[in-house]
Parts: structure tokens; C-alpha cells; sequence
């Protein structure tokens, strides 16, 4: 099981380029499971977005290569 965290540092300005990444990569992922804080006037412009990816090396690769490129974003990779 291969599992990627995604850490948004500011939604606002980085969830259309994150989206765009996610759509490319849609046939790849199995899950997607997005968190965030409820009210945008609490100042917490953070967000976690958990992807269950297929487990191709390859696949998890281009998909981190371009989740970097989107910019502000913290990404962990877990195996199981």
C-alpha cells in the first residue's frame, strides 16, 4: 500500500495548481481524502490532503515530481 501526504501551506493560493496536478495524475490514485479547518476566519490557511496511490514506483515518482512543482507543498510518502 502506498499512501502520500500532501501538506498545503496556503490553500487559497496553491489548491488550483494542486488540483490541476491531481486531475493529470486521476487514473493513478484510488482514495482521496482532503482535511482542512472549518472557517476560513480562523487564519488557518493549511490544509492535508491523503492520497492511496497504485504502488508502481514510477507512478508515486511523477506524482511527487509534480506536486513539487506546484509549489508550497510538504509531501510524505508512507509504505506498507
Amino acid at each position: 500500500m502506498q499512501l502520500i501526504i500532501i501538506k498545503l501551506k496556503s490553500r487559497s493560493s496553491q489548491a488550483v495548481k494542486v488540483q490541476e496536478v491531481l486531475t493529470k495524475h486521476g487514473g493513478d490514485i484510488q482514495v482521496r481524502l482532503g482535511l482542512h479547518g472549518a472557517a476560513a476566519d480562523n487564519g488557518d490557511e493549511d490544509g492535508l490532503i491523503i492520497l492511496k496511490v497504485k504502488s508502481d514506483q514510477s507512478v508515486v515518482n511523477s506524482l511527487v515530481s509534480d506536486l513539487n512543482s506546484a509549489g508550497q507543498v510538504e509531501i510524505k510518502n508512507v509504505s506498507f
